[in-house]
């Protein structure tokens, strides 16, 4: 049965979020239902049966707030963390127009089609991870394990030995006697750097690195590009103007170069411009063909269609450069890994030869 309406529509704060998964299916189920004729409050009332978890707490919630004669739009706003302003804003715009169950087909495409896209990242990464990580495992277990059993005999040896041995028997000797401390200072380490390339203030930082490295450059690039025209193009469908269709896509897009470029067309635009002629200024960001293509688009009337067209181009580029630089990062992986173990080799053998060679002489 349906749930009576309780409080009032205040926004909502909960530990966790949805996946770009489960919100898909939610939008998804609920423009199919809508089309099947079930009322907003009937399909989010199924839907809660469906649903697990978060997605069930965040939909009772909209479902009462939806009861209570809030608007759908706003039912969604209460959770502005789970749910974006893109997100928001075609669902709003859809019940102003009367296309509501169309606008959510739009964002549940939108919704997959971002999830493709950052899946095909996440993927591209795994390999480079799981090597390094792999080496990181393998240097902690030989400083464990295998080290503080070779480095007293290294000490007892009456030679000089080579600065790498000596930093290897002071890093073996060291873990030995203050293993816990080791382990609290290696993964205090490893948690600070996750949260300090998270903060904002590195972003700046961290989106031009991405930006210029040469193998991640081109990655991030048609990422940024696929994204921008997907979500204009399902933002303009959706009935909304296009200055304010920039205003909303400035905020989704992860580089922060290209959010305030964004920002720059929206104002170019706002003044008057067309967006081809905005984005001239900003060709570092938009490529050539892309500028070109809108120019024709804005002439014939089909600049939705050409949007979505571009954001095809640069998926598919996108799916090519993520495969390519799991062989192109293979080398310098391989390189890294070999400066290691040859300089753990160099260190451990060198004292070696030097007592041979001082049984000869």
């Amino acid at each position: 049965m349906l749930n009576k309406a309780r409080g009032k529509n205040k926004k909502k704060t909960y530990f966790g979020k949805l996946s770009l998964s489960e919100r898909s299916f939610f939008v998804s189920n609920l423009s199919i239902m809508l089309h099947s004729g079930l009322s907003i409050t009937e399909s989010l009332d199924v839907i809660g049966e469906q649903s697990r978890g978060l997605l069930k707490i965040i939909n009772l919630d909209i479902l009462n707030s939806v009861l209570s004669g809030t608007n759908l739009a706003d039912s969604f706003a209460r959770h502005p963390k789970i749910f974006s302003n893109l997100f928001i804003s075609i669902v709003r715009a859809g019940e102003i127009s009367g296309n509501l169950e169309k606008n959510l087909s739009s964002l549940a495409n939108q919704l997959e089609k971002e999830k493709e896209l950052s899946d095909k990242i996440k993927n591209a990464m795994i390999y480079p991870l799981v090597i390094l990580i792999m080496s990181f495992v393998i240097g902690i277990g030989l400083s464990i394990f295998v080290l503080p059993k070779i480095t007293p005999i290294f000490e007892s040896l009456r030679v000089d030995l080579p600065a790498s041995t000596r930093f290897l028997i002071s890093f073996s000797n060291y873990v030995e006697n203050n293993s816990v401390l080791f382990l609290i200072e290696t993964f205090g380490s490893m948690f600070f750097l996750f949260w300090f390339l998270k903060q904002k203030f590195v972003k700046p930082l961290t989106n031009f690195f991405v930006l210029n490295f040469p193998l991640l450059k081109n990655i991030s690039q048609y990422n940024n590009l696929a994204r921008f025209s997907r979500t204009l193009s399902s933002l303009l469908k959706s009935g909304i103007s296009i200055d304010e269709s920039l205003l909303i896509v400035s905020t989704t897009l992860n580089n922060i170069y290209y959010r305030n470029s964004v920002k720059s067309i929206y104002l170019k635009v706002l003044s008057g411009d067309k967006l081809s002629e905005a984005m001239i200024e900003q060709r570092k960001y938009f490529t050539k063909l892309t500028v070109s293509m809108l120019r024709v688009a804005e002439k014939a009337g089909t600049l939705e269609q050409t949007l979505e067209n571009i954001a095809v181009i640069n998926e598919r580029k996108l799916d090519y450069a993520t495969k390519r630089l799991s062989v192109l990062i293979e080398p310098f992986l391989l390189i890294f890994v070999g400066l290691i173990v040859g300089w753990l080799a160099i260190s451990i053998i060198s004292p070696i030869y030097q007592i041979t060679g001082s049984v000869y002489k």
